[in-house]
């Protein structure tokens, strides 16, 4: 399919009309006119704003919607094993991290530790649950500013950073709380084992958001010259 057979099929979907998605948009009937029938494309921003309104992906919205649009909850849902593994591998080492600790602390005086355990159990599996439940909860993609503008580069890094530092942070607390154990022993050995592991935090998550950064700048690029092609292509014809 094309933009405009993608676009017609989205709209009906979701039971608008003409008038309605013009009106979610802010542009008159006539330009979604012109944008099922082939006659023009919107603009990158009308783009974003059609991804976000019907749950797709640009890239969907440009290309063949049945053959590429999966919905975020279904992607979520092929993923979940993973974030299930990751879930389970963050508590577990928490609930040993703190058991050592307070066993340490306390002399591993059983009276303490073990409803300590028990404790710790049902507040992971708490945890454990509530994780799933916002895991799944949002199945809309953020939608990030995708103009090939200075604005919009600064907008897009602005974003990478803000994801980074808040990422950058989740693990900071779990390199903190993996090496609990060892404070009781020396304050010395926890801060030097504590403190290197943020080191290869830091240099996880500025790898990562390079990457990130440098995949979406791409996807931006292409994302353009798909639509100046067949901009060019509408005028040709």
């Amino acid at each position: 399919m094309k933009f405009n057979e993608n676009l017609k099929y989205l709209r009906k979907q979701a039971r608008l009309t003409q008038e309605q998605l013009a009106e979610k948009l802010s542009v008159s009937r006539q330009a979604i006119t012109k944008w099922e029938s082939g006659e023009s494309l919107p603009d990158v921003e009308n783009l974003k704003e059609l991804s976000y309104i019907f749950s797709v992906s640009i890239d969907s919205l440009l290309g063949d919607i049945e053959s590429k649009s999966t919905s975020k909850l279904n992607k979520k849902i092929n993923d979940i094993g993973w974030f299930i593994f990751a879930i389970v591998f963050v508590l577990a080492n928490f609930i040993f991290s703190i058991g050592n600790f307070i066993g340490q602390v306390f002399n591993d005086n059983e009276n303490i530790i073990i409803p300590s355990y028990i404790l710790m159990t049902i507040l992971g599996f708490i945890i454990f649950i509530l994780s799933i439940k916002l895991y799944l909860k949002n199945t809309k993609d953020f939608i990030i500013d995708m103009n090939p503008t200075k604005e919009g580069k600064s907008i897009r890094i602005r974003h990478i950073i803000k994801t980074s530092i808040l990422f950058l942070c989740l693990l900071v607390v779990f390199d903190i709380i993996d090496n609990l154990y060892l404070l009781p022993q020396s304050i010395e050995q926890f801060t030097k084992f504590a403190f290197s592991d943020m080191i290869g935090s830091i240099v996880f998550v500025i790898v990562l958001g390079i990457i990130d950064y440098i995949r979406l700048e791409n996807k931006i690029k292409n994302l353009n010259d798909v639509a100046k092609n067949e901009k060019r292509n509408l005028n040709n014809d």
